[in-house]
C-alpha cells in the first residue's frame, strides 16, 4: 500500500470519528444533562441515526468515485503509452524491408540498424480504426568468415561439348630431311 492511500484512508477514518462523535454527542454527554432534556434527545436519536448513515454512504460513494477515477485514470495513461508503442512498431511484415546488407573484416563496424519512418496510418486490427504505424528498413554489417579447408575431390565429369575450332598457329621450322636421318627416324 503506497503512502498516499494510506493518507486517504486516515483522512475517511478522521471524518468518519467526527461524523459519529457529533451524532452521538448526546450519548456522551448523556449524564451530563438533566432529565427533561435526554426525553427531547431521545426522540433525535433516529434521525440522528438515520443522518449518520446517509453521511456514511456519501463518504462510502465519494471514496468509491475516487477509487474508480484513479483507475481510470492509469487505465488512459496506460492506453496512450500503448498507443505510443504502437506507433513506432510496424503493423505488418510488409512494412520491414531489408536495406543494405555488407561484409566487414573490422569488428568494430559490425552491427545492425533500423531506419525507422510513421509510414501512412494503417488499420488497428483490435480498435478497427486508422492509427499511424511505422516502417522499419534493416541495415546490415555482418562478419566476413575465414576461409575454410578445402573440400574432398568430388567425381570426374563428362566430357564437355566438342568446342569450336580456332586459328591455324604460326607454322614451324622445316625439319631434317629424310636423307639426313638413319633408318627413316629423325630424332
Amino acid at each position: 500500500m503506497n503512502y498516499q492511500s494510506r493518507i486517504m484512508y486516515l483522512f475517511i477514518l478522521a471524518i468518519v470519528i467526527v461524523v459519529l462523535f457529533y451524532y452521538n454527542y448526546s450519548v456522551v454527554t448523556e449524564g451530563a444533562t438533566d432529565a427533561t432534556q435526554s426525553t427531547a434527545e431521545d426522540t433525535d436519536e433516529g434521525d440522528a441515526y438515520m443522518d449518520n448513515k446517509s453521511t456514511t454512504g456519501e463518504i462510502t460513494d465519494n471514496t468509491t468515485d475516487s477509487k474508480l477515477r484513479d483507475i481510470e485514470s492509469q487505465i488512459n495513461e496506460c492506453r496512450t503509452i500503448i498507443q505510443e508503442i504502437n506507433r513506432v512498431l510496424p503493423r505488418s511484415l510488409n512494412n520491414i524491408t531489408i536495406g543494405e546488407v555488407t561484409q566487414t573484416d573490422d569488428i568494430n563496424k559490425i552491427g545492425i540498424s533500423i531506419e525507422q519512418s510513421i509510414d501512412t496510418e494503417t488499420l488497428n486490427t483490435i480498435t478497427n480504426k486508422k492509427e499511424p504505424s511505422a516502417k522499419w528498413v534493416i541495415n546490415a554489417i555482418l562478419p566476413r568468415g575465414q576461409k575454410g579447408p578445402h573440400g574432398l575431390k568430388g567425381e570426374k565429369g563428362p566430357p564437355g561439348d566438342i568446342g569450336i575450332i580456332g586459328k591455324d598457329g604460326i607454322q614451324g621450322e622445316q625439319g631434317p630431311w629424310g636423307k639426313d636421318c638413319s633408318n627413316n627416324s629423325c630424332e
